[in-house]
C-alpha cells in the first residue's frame, strides 16, 4: 500500500522560526542571570570576611548546588537531543532516496512520505522544515526534535523559578534594580508562554495523534493496493474517510497509546533518551509480509477483513503493464500514479 500525493505536500510552519529565535535568546540571558540570582536566594546568615559578606549556610549551598547541577543536566539533554537528530539526518542524507526493503512494492521511496521543498526530497512522516534549527522534522528526527522542545521548556521553568525566588529576596543587593528584575521576569514569562504554546501544539500531533504536517488538514485518504486481475498485476484505489467518533484519523492510526510508543519508544524510560530509536524507525519497511513500511491501524485492517463493509470507497481494478519502468515508478512513489 502507498499513498497518492495529496494537496498540502510541502506544508511548512516557517512562522514559528522567529519565535524559537526569541525563545533561545531569552534562554541564554536567563541562564546567565540564573547563578547570580540564586546567590541572593542562598543568603541566610552573613559573616563579615574582609570587606564583604559571605554565605556559609551548608543547607542553602547544597540546595543551590543540586539545583544548578540539575539545570546543567537539562541543558545537556536539550543539546544532545538536537545533536542526535542532526546526526541521524546527516547520515541518511547521503542516500538519494529513503530506502525500503519491502519486496511487493519494489519501492525506492517511502510509504506515507511527503515532499520537503527546502531539500527537494520526499521524507517519511514529514512534518515541516525548521529553518531555525536547520533540521527537517520527519519520522527519524521527530523524537529528537520533541525532546529538544521538552528539555528547553524544562530549562525555561527552572529559570522562571530562579527569577521568582529573586523577586522574593533583595535583588538589588546583587546588582538587579527593581525595574530590571521585573523586566527580566516578564520577559521570561513571555518566553515560557511562547514555548508552552508551541510545545502544546506539536507534542499531541506528533505523538498520540500521529498527524504530522499536512495530514492534519486531510479528511480523506486515497491509497492504492496491488492486486491480481486474470493473473496480471493491477491497481485498485481505496478511499478512507476520517472517523472522529471512532477515533480513527487515518490508515496508520494505532490508537493514542500505541501511536505514542511508535513515536517515542516501547518503554516509558526510553521516551526521554534521544538515542533510543522508536519502533517505527527501527522496523521501518520490515513489518510482517514486507507489505508496508509502517504499521497499519484499525481503519486499514477493518478493510482487509471486510472490504465491502468497512465503509471505504473502492475503484475498479485497473490493469498495469508489470515490469515496466512506469509500473515501478507508479507503485514506488507517493508523488502519484503514472498510467500509460
Amino acid at each position: 500500500m502507498f499513498n497518492v500525493k495529496r494537496p498540502g505536500d510541502g506544508y511548512e510552519k516557517g512562522a514559528m522560526d522567529m519565535e524559537w529565535l526569541l525563545i533561545s535568546t531569552y534562554s541564554v540571558i536567563v541562564d546567565w542571570a540564573f547563578g547570580v540570582v540564586f546567590l541572593s536566594a542562598g543568603r541566610d546568615t552573613k559573616y563579615t570576611v574582609g570587606h564583604g559578606n559571605v554565605v556559609v549556610t551548608t543547607l542553602k549551598i547544597s540546595a543551590v548546588a543540586l539545583f544548578v547541577a540539575f539545570s546543567l543536566l537539562v541543558k545537556l539533554l536539550c543539546i544532545s537531543s538536537l545533536a542526535w537528530a542532526h546526526w541521524v539526518y546527516r547520515r541518511q542524507s547521503k542516500a538519494v532516496f529513503t530506502t525500503s526493503p519491502k519486496k511487493v512494492m519494489q519501492s525506492d521511496a517511502a510509504e506515507r512520505d511527503r515532499l520537503c521543498p527546502q531539500l527537494n526530497r520526499h521524507l517519511p512522516v514529514y512534518d515541516h522544515y525548521c529553518t531555525f534549527l536547520w533540521l527537517p522534522v520527519y519520522m527519524d528526527t521527530i523524537k529528537g526534535y520533541l525532546l529538544f522542545l521538552v528539555y528547553l521548556a524544562l530549562d525555561g521553568v527552572l529559570s522562571l523559578i530562579g527569577t521568582i525566588v529573586a523577586l522574593a529576596t533583595d535583588a538589588r543587593s546583587v546588582g538587579f534594580g527593581f525595574l530590571h528584575m521585573r523586566t527580566l521576569f516578564l520577559s521570561l514569562l513571555l518566553f515560557a508562554l511562547l514555548l508552552v504554546s508551541n510545545l502544546a501544539g506539536e507534542l499531541p500531533d506528533l505523538t498520540w495523534r500521529n498527524q504530522p504536517g499536512a495530514e492534519r488538514q486531510i479528511t480523506e485518504w486515497t491509497v492504492a493496493t496491488i492486486e491480481q486481475l486474470h493473473g496480471l498485476q493491477a491497481v485498485r484505489f481505496v478511499t478512507f474517510t476520517m472517523e472522529d467518533r471512532a477515533g480513527l484519523r487515518h490508515p496508520w492510526d494505532l490508537g493514542q497509546w500505541e501511536n505514542t510508543k511508535q513515536a517515542l519508544g516501547n518503554r516509558v524510560w526510553e521516551w526521554f533518551l534521544p538515542w533510543r530509536q522508536p519502533p517505527r524507525v527501527r522496523r521501518f519497511g520490515r513489518y510482517p509480509g514486507d507489505l508496508s513500511d509502517l504499521p497499519h491501524g484499525e481503519m486499514w485492517w477493518r478493510y482487509e477483513r471486510d472490504p465491502a463493509g468497512s465503509g471505504a470507497t473502492r475503484s475498479q481494478l485497473l490493469p498495469v503493464p508489470a515490469g515496466t519502468n512506469s509500473y515501478r515508478r507508479s507503485v514506488g512513489r507517493s508523488s502519484g500514479i503514472e498510467m500509460l
